[in-house]
């Protein structure tokens, strides 16, 4: 990775296209001096050439021994440094400075001698077979009037300019080379310059690929007035922008997560395959499936529910909106409202699909109880006013007149006023328990004093009613956090249930019993108890097991119901259990007052009934 990142690629092309300009470069300067050098010499043997012929012309007019010729070209060569060799008109040598004349060949069919002849100077560049190696050839004709009498020639060796010439190639070498280290140090640097700020560049995009979108880039690369500067401006940009839009995706993800983990209805998002994207705890618990519910199943796994896994996919194939009210009876029966709204469509591709479900089961029961109150309410009030209304119009047409009719009818119509009245005092004190909320402030209270304040109240219905009442006495106070008046009002009202439906000659009990956090109360009766299937609406309001002897001994139905909302309001819980034909048992709790441990030592026993008290 070192030798193949871009600072190298820009020296290595800048090294490339140096080195071959320098060499070409080179080769150039090489071959115009190699070219200038053979210009030169080739001027110079034309020069001396011409001079030795005037030196040797009258050799040629007067021939003289070839002994002679030989010594005097050698002396020329001294003189000049060059070969001389003296040519007659057929080609023979008449003399030569280096080469004895025995081992040279006619010399007429020579290049240089040929041009010589035609053009009064020849030159020639050719391989000395004689010497063995590239010889410049230069020749005049030896001219007398129009008669050519022969020709001299010089000759000189290449060797030297060829050394010359390689010099110069070295030379041109060193230098290129020399320069190819400076110029790879000078780009390596200007690289330098131009990747650094990329490698930053580069460096902060990676760590934007791994969500830290904080700059870390210097402002000298941002500030540049180039490219790169705009590259650096441009990935600040766009770092900030995801800064921010990370910074929304994750505030809207936690509000999503806050708004499905603690909505009360159930959420379930479908991806573009039908299968579950996303759900919420809500939605567990509503249809039971923990077990089973995952992502990436289909609904009908999922939710483990034919109709609701067959309305969902009804919908999403559909692609519209649908909205549709069932029932469920697993694990428990509850009433769902299912809404189902496909994301995607027809202007845009289908992505998926969001599932809303809302557990109307108590929303229902709220209706019908609402219904039944409304039904009951009229109705009970309805039965003493239709009673007042019959007898008082009775009166006014004449049975007034008689005096025993009289006197029976105003009692009865007393005796409904009465009923009446009853009722719209229940009626207003459960309204007021519900203005004041769930819960009313408690203050320490002892349970002791308020059960036997109730207990003197009722004692004369209850021994008119042929019972008896037994209560535990503790020997500590027991101490409750409680509304006072509320308790007495929860025990007179569990008294005088217990009172209506116990036979004369039962026993109605009262128990305390202690723990460490709350106060169990009980109020135990031997009546003729209550039915099972009625047990889970026993607290409701006008709910009344036996209509007919309820409303004989004057009840109105509220009594329960304003028990188990004081109760409530208190903190406690309130519940029963029964038998029919053996009798009722209530209980509720209070939030204990003390962290004292319960005391169960030795208790009195009070009793009233006939007689009124007695201690056991």
């Amino acid at each position: 990775m070192l030798f193949r990142g871009l600072r190298w690629k820009i020296t290595r092309s800048f090294l490339a296209v140096v080195l071959v300009t320098m060499i070409l470069l080179s080769f150039a300067i090489y071959k115009t001096l190699e070219t200038e050098m053979y210009r030169n010499l080739e001027s110079r043997l034309a020069s001396e050439v011409t001079l030795v012929r005037d030196i040797v012309k009258d050799d040629f007019i007067n021939p003289r021994p070839s002994l002679e010729l030989t010594q005097k070209t050698a002396g020329l060569e001294k003189e000049l440094g060059v070969r001389i060799t003296l040519i007659d008109t057929v080609g023979g040598v008449l003399a030569d400075s280096e080469e004895p004349l025995s081992n040279l060949a006619n010399h007429l069919s020579r290049p240089e001698v040929q041009q010589a002849g035609k053009e009064g100077l020849g030159v020639a560049k050719r391989f000395s077979s004689t010497q063995n190696r590239d010889t410049l050839y230069v020749a005049v004709p030896v001219v007398q009037g129009n008669q050519t009498l022969g020709f001299v020639r010089l000759a000189m060796p290449l060797t030297q300019i060829e050394a010359a010439a390689f010099q110069l190639w070295w030379a041109s070498l060193l230098y290129v080379l020399g320069a190819l280290v400076l110029i790879g140090l000078a780009t390596h640097r200007i690289g330098r310059i131009v990747t650094d700020p990329i490698n930053e560049m580069i460096a902060w995009a990676r760590r934007m690929a791994r969500g830290k979108f904080k700059r870390e880039v210097s402002g000298v690369s941002l500030q540049r007035p180039d490219e790169i500067g705009d590259l650096g401006q441009a990935l600040d940009h766009m770092g900030r922008r995801f800064n921010q839009l990370m910074q929304d995706i994750t505030e809207n993800r936690d509000k999503l997560e806050v708004v499905t983990t603690y909505t009360s209805s159930g959420i379930m998002v479908l991806d573009k395959d039908g299968k579950v994207a996303l759900y919420n705890r809500s939605l567990n618990q509503m249809l039971g499936s923990e077990s089973s519910m995952s992502t990436g199943l289909y609904p009908a796994v999922a939710t483990r529910n034919y109709e609701l896994s067959q309305f969902i996919m009804d919908a999403t194939a559909a692609g519209e909106k649908r909205f549709k009210e069932m029932v469920i009876l697993a694990p428990d029966e509850k009433i769902l409202q299912v809404l189902v709204v496909p994301v995607g469509g027809e202007r845009s591709a289908y992505v998926g699909a969001l599932v809303v479900i809302y557990d109307i089961t108590e929303l229902r029961h709220l209706e019908r109880v609402r219904t039944e109150f409304v039904a009951n309410a009229s109705h009970e009030l309805r039965t003493p006013v239709a009673a007042i209304k019959g007898f008082a119009e009775t009166l006014l047409e004449g049975a007034m007149e008689d005096p025993r009719t009289l006197r029976e009818f105003l009692e009865i119509i007393h005796q409904e006023s009465g009923r009446l009245e009853r009722i719209i005092l229940d009626l207003l004190q459960l309204a007021q328990i519900e203005a004041r909320g769930e819960k009313i402030r408690s203050e320490l209270v002892d349970l002791l004093p308020a059960v036997q304040e109730v207990l003197q109240k009722m004692k004369l219905h209850a021994r008119d009613s042929g019972l008896t009442i037994d209560f535990e006495i503790p020997r500590n106070p027991v101490l409750v956090m409680a509304n006072y008046d509320y308790v007495q009002q929860v025990l007179i009202n569990l008294l005088e249930n217990s009172i209506s439906f116990t036979p004369s000659g039962g026993k109605v009990t009262i128990e305390i019993r202690e723990t460490m956090e709350e106060v169990q109360v009980a109020v135990k009766d031997t009546g003729i108890g209550i039915p099972e299937e009625d047990l889970p609406r026993i607290f409701e309001r006008f709910y009344l097991v036996d209509k007919s002897r309820s409303r004989k001994l004057g009840g109105t139905g509220l009594g329960l119901s304003i028990v188990r909302h004081m109760v409530e309001a208190m903190g406690g819980k309130v519940w029963v259990e029964s038998q029919v034909g053996k009798g009722s048992s209530f209980y509720f709790t209070l939030i204990r007052g003390s962290a004292k441990s319960p005391d169960d030592e030795a208790h009195r026993q009070l009793t009233i009934g006939d007689p009124l008290i007695t201690d056991k």
